[in-house]
């Protein structure tokens, strides 16, 4: 067989030879050895692809595969998982992969069989304890079982696949995941004030991280990693590259919400002392922030201020909350380079109707303070005396005070005296 300098991607060589075939190569360890068989095909790259998988049924079984057989699929939903791993790996989820293949990988490479046989095992995963914790599993774990098994039949069921695995859809593409409570939230006034008045109490190293995350939205690991080289005390902002960002390359952020209280601060720090937020002993030495640091302290300072439900990283959704509360927009955080995504300042803001009303009350003349509801009718009342109608004066309200011209309809169609003598 003349395949000398053909490449190969897959197991398909990328040309086809003198003879105008495609060279099929396959590839197993077996005890230990790898060992590789080739043959020539003239049709397809379908039909190479089916090749292969006989190849390799053939060097595991050592004996001749018949081609009905290879072309039929693979028998079992373990096969199927193997079938995912070799070609595009596990995408991080090895584990719940490899204990699906464990506990359910003989069931039959069959739909209907494999979603009955699924919502049991399920069913079982939900009411037994695991062995390392003695706990039952999350709604989120027994997720990442549903998802790990959909993408098995999603990979198997592509198009290109079909001829080789046999599998035409995927049973659980309308499988109903478990209902996960949602972690995030925000603390109330009262429990801000109860959060920070134990940090002081306690001396507590975490205080001015907290202070500083609940205004500016940054991940934890970068909160730790923060130095003196990322403070720009002209402008001033904090800007560092984050290490966490979602299909997107890397670029700067800044974070501009500084309180001269957090200023202070930075400016008593030892001045060997690299980072913006070191764990200072009460001697006076100082160390980097760990990732255990947020842990058992953390819980601690909650328990003590009777807060449950909160955790470190809920201190973003409130920054992000504040920012936009503040008058930033989408486009300034993304000019901030906070978040690159619509849907990411969607998820971590949190929604309230009370801010609503808020607005509708300043905007109506409800809510303001007694100085500027005194100055308002003061305002009028000189507008009165200067010869103002009625008409026009409703006008006028509708403008910063609808509550004015409650009895007036739409001001548009309102037209003042002097208009009409105008005309």
């Amino acid at each position: 067989m003349k395949s000398e300098g053909l490449r190969f991607r897959d197991g398909i060589s990328t040309k086809r030879d003198t003879a105008g075939n495609l060279v099929v190569r396959a590839r197993i360890r077996l005890n230990g050895k790898i060992v590789e068989r080739r043959d020539q095909v003239s049709g397809s790259v379908e039909d190479a692809k089916c090749r292969r998988e006989q190849l390799k049924q053939e060097l595991r079984s050592g004996s001749p595969v018949p081609a009905q057989t290879a072309t039929r699929g693979l028998a079992t939903f373990g096969d199927l998982i193997t079938f995912r791993g070799d070609r595009a790996g596990f995408g991080g989820m090895d584990t719940f992969f490899n204990i699906l293949k464990r506990d359910i990988g003989d069931c039959p490479n069959d739909p209907d069989v494999f979603l009955s046989r699924f919502d049991e095992y399920l069913g079982i995963l939900s009411t037994e304890p695991t062995k390392q914790t003695g706990k039952l599993r999350s709604p989120k774990t027994l997720n990442h079982y549903i998802e790990a098994a959909g993408m098995t039949w999603s990979y198997a069921s592509k198009p290109a696949f079909r001829p080789i695995t046999g599998v035409r859809s995927n049973p659980l593409a309308k499988y109903d995941k478990h209902p996960v409570e949602s972690r995030d939230r925000v603390l109330t006034i009262a429990e801000t004030t109860a959060l920070f008045t134990e940090l002081t109490e306690l001396n507590s190293p975490l205080y001015w991280p907290a202070r500083f995350s609940i205004r500016n939205p940054i991940r934890q690991g970068d909160l730790i990693c923060l130095n003196r080289k990322n403070l720009d005390i002209e402008h001033p902002w904090v800007h560092y590259m984050p290490h966490k960002t979602r299909r997107k390359k890397p670029r700067e952020a800044c974070l501009v919400c500084i309180e001269k209280e957090i200023l202070d601060y930075w400016d008593r720090l030892p001045q060997d002392c690299f980072y913006l937020f070191p764990w200072m002993n009460e001697d006076g030495t100082w160390r980097q922030l760990r990732e255990e640091d947020f842990g058992e302290h953390w819980r601690a300072v909650l328990s003590f201020a009777a807060i449950d439900g909160f955790h470190w990283h809920d201190l973003k959704h409130m920054a992000i909350t504040f920012m936009l509360d503040h008058g930033f927009c989408e486009l300034d955080l993304k000019n901030l380079g906070i978040q690159y995504d619509p849907k990411m300042v969607e998820r971590y803001y949190h929604h309230d109707a009370e801010k609503g009303l808020k607005v509708w009350k300043a905007y109506s003349g409800q809510d303001l303070p007694a100085e500027l509801a005194a100055l308002r009718d003061r305002a009028m009342d000189i507008l009165t005396k200067e010869g103002f109608s009625q008409d026009q004066l409703r006008e006028i309200g509708l403008k910063f005070c609808p509550k004015l011209s409650e009895t007036a309809g739409h001001g548009s169609v309102l037209v003042p005296d002097w208009k009409r003598k105008a005309a």
